[in-house]
Formats: structure tokens, sequence, C-alpha cells
């Protein structure tokens, strides 16, 4: 993607926190930086950032999406340990970003509609026709 992408009228992510002027730049320039050390480790980015996830205590898996079997297979791929000093090495270089980022529980706005569609099921016992 380019450093300033552009989205079609309508899409979503144009109004995410990460897609905010700022926001995307700086979160390029830390995949940048996690090359070397995923190379270190003889990963992919995907596969470090799966590798860094499992390592974290309190997670138990990794649910990864993935559109294609090459991703698959690459996602695959960071089910592997890897060493302590390099995840130690991408918290450094993720650190800053993560906390400069504004904290969103809900990235795409949608929690208006979840929790519309909650109430409605709670009445009426119906699911949204889109949810069947």
């Amino acid at each position: 993607m380019a450093r300033r992408p552009t989205f079609p009228p309508g899409d979503k992510r144009s109004t995410t926190v990460l897609f905010q002027p700022g926001n995307y730049e700086r979160c390029l320039d830390v995949v940048e930086a996690l090359r070397p050390i995923a190379a270190r480790a003889g990963l992919t980015i995907p596969q470090l950032a799966v590798a860094w996830l499992v390592a974290r205590p309190a997670v138990s898996c990794a649910l990864v999406g993935a559109r294609t079997v090459k991703e698959i297979e690459e996602n695959i791929g960071g089910a592997t340990t890897v060493d302590p000093a390099l995840l130690a090495e991408a918290d450094a270089v993720t650190r800053p970003v993560f906390e400069a980022l504004p904290r969103v529980p809900d990235m795409f706005q949608n929690w208006d509609n979840w929790e519309l569609q909650r109430r409605r099921y709670e009445q009426t016992g119906q699911l949204p026709a889109a949810s069947r």
C-alpha cells in the first residue's frame, strides 16, 4: 500500500484510527523496522506477528485471517518459538506506536449497530437477516 492510501467513497477503512493522517505512516515505519527482526528469526512479518502473539502469557491461540492458500501456509509458519530477545526487540519497536494510537475498542465504529442488533434479538429472538 502507498504511504498515504486512498479509498473508494464509503470505504470504512478511511474512518478507522489506523488510517488517520500520521498513524498509518507510523505503522508502516514499524513494519519496516520489524523486517530485520523477522529475518533474524527466519520468519516473514506475518509469521513474526503470529509467533509474537502466541508467545504472550495470556494468549492460548491466534485466530488469523487469510484470503489465499498461500496466506494460510505462511500463517502456519508462525507456529514456532522465537528467541525471547527477538520478541523483546519487536516489543521495543512496536510499543511507541501502540502507546501513541488512541484507544478505540471498536475500530470500525460498528458498536451502535451491534448493540441495536443485540437489543432486537433480545426482544424478538430473531437474528439479523445478514447473520443467518
